[in-house]
């Protein structure tokens, strides 16, 4: 039985800091990424085990943590990773950060696709490394990748990394075989690392996520794979994720780099969550990918001429286009919060190509997307006004 809980009163990120952001109190949160689902009850009983057993000291992975890895990964993405491969960090953020710290120098160029997950931007910049943005193309509610753009802004500014959203936050694009061969391609001609993150691989509704460990062995020296079931399972409050980089001289500059960071013990109900989940998990994640392509469903087959639906292939999150309506971006955020009453994340997070879009979270019920409907539908009676 999947279970929606009560996050209110949790410390809940997601529901429980409306004060500090001037989110109305009454307002439905529908932002952050993260679900509204409670583990199976296998995963949770294992977990609550080591509650129960009341010492949390410095803990090691099981024996058999890459071993139930692995069987994921090869069963799910036919990606067969090697045990070296791997590094355990505490999230793929603070992954990304060291590996710009470990792999770039300060001023060097990195590029990244806008409209894009934030902190891509974040971690670039403060780091003192120079943002290059080479800004996909939205057509007929669909997003592609300008690969002219893409390599001139490479070849031009020298960039030395790119950091690359597979399936993408938050346009929801899985991207095809042909796209990712032609990023693989460029970054190779241009001897420019590849940063995957692909925490949302195990979302993917319209066709069949690869990574570019599995395409080609080619990519292998030069890429590097950010894994985490931090979307999957749910599991972000217990910070851990799985880095591949195969390129041993690129992988030990960056275990260095954490090393150098002063962390170096993970968390014990991470690593357990974790492992319980890669054994226990699937059959969980089977019910609530449909809960979420139903939400999608039920979002797009609303009528209305206040929004858009960008085509929606992957993740749990929806990018909705308001450009129809005559407001500004900041008139736009304003109504939604505090007159239809939804705390959702505004376009302008991800880059300027977000502007007049905003992010919209349906790893929830049924009954928060009616309601969701129900509350954005109050933009039509400012709109006639």
């Amino acid at each position: 039985m999947l279970i929606k809980p009560n996050r209110y009163n949790t410390n809940s990120l997601k529901y429980d800091t409306k004060e500090e952001h001037n989110i109305p109190i009454d307002a439905l949160p529908m932002w952050v990424a993260d679900m509204d689902f409670k583990l199976p009850y296998i995963i949770r009983k294992n977990i609550t085990k080591i509650a129960k057993h009341g010492v949390f000291g410095y803990t090691v992975f099981p024996d058999t943590y890459f071993d139930v890895l692995y069987n994921w990964h090869e069963k799910h993405h036919n990606f067969k990773p090697s045990k070296e491969w791997l590094i355990n960090t505490p999230g793929i953020v603070f992954a990304i950060a060291q590996i710009i710290k470990a792999l770039t120098n300060i001023n060097d160029s990195i590029i990244i696709n806008q409209p894009v997950y934030y902190p891509f931007s974040e971690m670039i910049l403060s780091n003192n490394r120079k943002l290059i943005n080479s800004p996909l193309v939205l057509k007929e509610s669909n997003y592609y990748i300008d690969f002219i753009d893409l390599e001139n802004k490479i070849a031009e500014n020298k960039v030395k990394m790119y950091i690359f959203c597979s399936p993408h936050n938050p346009v929801g694009r899985v991207w095809t075989k042909d796209e990712l061969i032609k990023i693989g391609d460029i970054c190779l001609k241009h001897n420019c690392i590849l940063i995957s993150d692909e925490i949302h691989s195990d979302f993917v509704f319209t066709s069949e996520h690869y990574n570019f460990y599995t395409l080609d062995p080619k990519y292998q020296d030069t890429s590097i794979i950010c894994y985490s079931l931090g979307k999957s399972m749910n599991l972000a409050g217990v910070q851990i994720s799985d880095i591949f980089i195969k390129n041993e001289i690129l992988r030990n500059k960056v275990i260095n780099e954490i090393e150098s960071s002063g962390y170096s013990q993970h968390n014990i109900f991470g690593i357990h969550a974790a492992y319980y989940s890669y054994i226990y998990g699937y059959k969980w994640l089977s019910k609530i990918k449909k809960i979420i392509k139903n939400n999608v469903d039920l979002i797009k087959s609303y009528k209305t001429d206040l929004f858009k639906t960008i085509n929606h292939q992957g993740t749990y999150l929806l990018w909705i286009d308001f450009n129809h309506l005559e407001l500004n971006h900041e008139q736009l955020n304003h109504l939604v919060q505090h007159k239809c009453k939804l705390w959702l994340d505004e376009g302008l997070m991800f880059g300027e190509e977000g502007r007049m879009f905003m992010r919209v979270n349906v790893a929830t019920s049924k009954s928060n997307i009616q309601i969701f409907l129900k509350k954005i539908s109050m933009l039509e009676k400012n709109s006639e006004q």
